[in-house]
């Protein structure tokens, strides 16, 4: 049987001679948007995906309204275009194999059921570190401190545990089926490939500056993030893919990298970990008219509850 490709690859940027790196192909799908009343959706070819809906508004857990574009900006508009472009890759990564009736795929964005969101629910663990469900898409690192009373392992982050948060994680199996036609895992030629998804709205780079010159090692994305990943989940490849806008990414509008993603790039490429740059999409409208807008209905559905509870 040949050994199956890492169809990500073609992504990864590339070192040059004067060791700045270039990104030879981006990833960057057709995508149109649609707005509603209450909602923006993505559409791809004949697929479409959620960025904002109803739900996202009502069940916004703050308690004030002014300050919620922060959270509505990051956490909903960003991890949800994230999510869908991530889901893009691996349908294009799909692609990228060899047609062969005896190759299987598993693959996706790993989501929490509507009924679970704001439990917690937790994904798995060891013993040192523990993955939890944060909300629908997003995830918690919880890692032991040395000092915490062993009574309280894994309860909260106040009992002396130390969190990263993860805005999307997908997965990605591909290989030879057995007579079950099931994936065969005990094949070396088997790939186990997880996504690991950050997205930075901002389009100011000091506030993503400590992703790649924190003078701490211990709290560098190798040691954060990857180091918890691969001890949880010791037979995958990983693969970080990380959503920003292109002039975060490139520099002067060429695919040559910037300085902060690059120190990104290399702290990963060090541990075999490769990084995709993908830009955000271009948007019919800002950020900020869609933050607005939702504040907006935020703030009509609460004076509705307010009225129905008199």
């Amino acid at each position: 049987m040949k050994k199956i490709i890492n169809p990500f690859c073609e992504y990864f940027p590339v070192k040059q001679n004067n060791l700045e790196y270039m990104v030879s192909k981006v990833f960057r799908p057709e995508i149109s948007f649609k707005e509603k009343d209450n909602s923006l959706i993505a559409l791809v070819k004949e697929r479409a995906y959620t960025i904002f809906g109803l739900d996202d508004i009502i069940n916004y857990p703050g308690r004030k309204i002014k300050g919620s574009d922060h959270y509505f900006k990051g956490r909903v508009i960003g991890e949800n275009i994230l999510s869908f472009i991530m889901n893009e890759l691996m349908i294009e990564a799909k692609k990228k194999i060899p047609k062969n009736p005896n190759i299987g795929f598993d693959c996706g964005i790993i989501n929490e059921e509507n009924k679970n969101i704001g439990k917690e629910r937790v994904v798995t663990y060891n013993d040192k570190y523990l993955l939890k469900h944060k909300g629908r898409i997003n995830f918690t690192i919880l890692e032991k401190s040395s000092e915490m009373d062993p009574s309280h392992s894994y309860h909260q982050e106040k009992h002396g545990l130390q969190a990263t948060e993860l805005d999307s994680l997908g997965y990605f199996h591909c290989g030879y089926i057995n007579r079950e036609k099931c994936i065969n895992y005990s094949d070396k030629n088997t790939l186990e490939i997880l996504l690991v998804g950050e997205a930075k709205t901002s389009k100011n780079s000091n506030h993503f500056k400590k992703l790649g010159n924190n003078t701490d090692s211990s709290k560098n994305i190798v040691n954060k993030v990857f180091n918890p990943l691969v001890s949880l989940y010791r037979d995958h490849k990983f693969v970080y893919v990380f959503l920003a806008h292109d002039n975060t990414l490139w520099d002067n509008n060429s695919h040559k990298v910037r300085k902060i993603p690059s120190e990104i790039i290399r702290q990963l490429e060090d541990v075999n970990i490769g990084t995709i740059l993908v830009p955000f999409p271009s948007m019919p409208k800002k950020f900020n008219y869609y933050t607005r807008k939702i504040a907006k209905i935020l703030k009509l559905i609460r004076k509705t509850k307010k009225l129905h509870k008199k």
